[in-house]
C-alpha cells in the first residue's frame, strides 16, 4: 500500500510504494477482464457445443445417407462396402467376446487392486490382437470366398 511521508528535508511530500499499487492494479484488472472473457464462454458454450455436434450429426448422416444411396444403385460399392465392414464389425465381436471371457475369468477376490487393474489391463490387450488376428483372417476369407466371385459374375454381364 502507497505511503505518504512528510520530507523535512527538501520540503514537501514523498509517496513511497505507488509502483507495487500499481501492478496490483493492473493484476486485478486483468483478472477481472479474464474472468469476464471466460464467464462469457462458459455462457455460450452449451450453444457452441450443441452447433458443434449437430454439424457433426449432420455430416456423418449425410455421409451415412450418400453411402446407402449409392449402395442401393450400385452393386459392385455395395460388395466392396460389404467387405471393407466386415473388419471392424468381426473386430469389436470377437474383441468384446475374448475380453469378457478373459475378465470373467480371473479371480478378483483373491488380488490387490493393482494387480487386478493390471490382469483387466492385460485381459483387454488379450482381447484386442485375438480381435485384430480373427478380423484379419475372417474379412480375408470373406473377401476371397464371397466378394470375389461376386465381382466376377458382375463383369461378365
Amino acid at each position: 500500500m502507497a505511503r505518504i511521508s512528510r520530507d523535512n528535508f527538501h520540503g514537501g511530500y514523498r509517496v513511497t510504494g505507488l509502483e507495487h499499487d500499481i501492478a496490483e492494479a493492473r493484476r486485478n484488472a486483468q483478472f477481472e477482464q479474464d474472468m469476464s472473457r471466460i464467464s462469457g464462454q462458459v455462457v455460450n458454450a452449451p450453444g457452441d457445443a450443441l452447433a458443434g455436434a449437430a454439424r457433426t450429426t449432420g455430416g456423418i448422416a449425410a455421409g451415412g445417407i450418400g453411402v446407402g444411396v449409392r449402395m442401393v444403385r450400385d452393386r459392385r460399392f455395395r460388395y466392396i462396402m460389404q467387405a471393407v465392414l466386415h473388419f471392424p464389425m468381426a473386430f469389436f465381436v470377437v474383441f468384446f467376446f475374448a475380453a469378457t471371457r478373459k475378465i470373467t475369468s480371473i479371480e478378483y477376490s483373491a488380488m490387490a487392486h493393482e494387480e487386478a487393474q493390471a490382469a483387466s489391463a492385460q485381459a483387454l490387450g488379450h482381447g484386442a490382437l485375438i480381435g485384430l488376428i480373427v478380423a484379419v483372417v475372417w474379412t480375408a476369407v470373406y473377401i476371397v470366398l464371397r466378394t470375389r466371385p461376386k465381382l466376377r459374375r458382375l463383369n461378365q454381364y
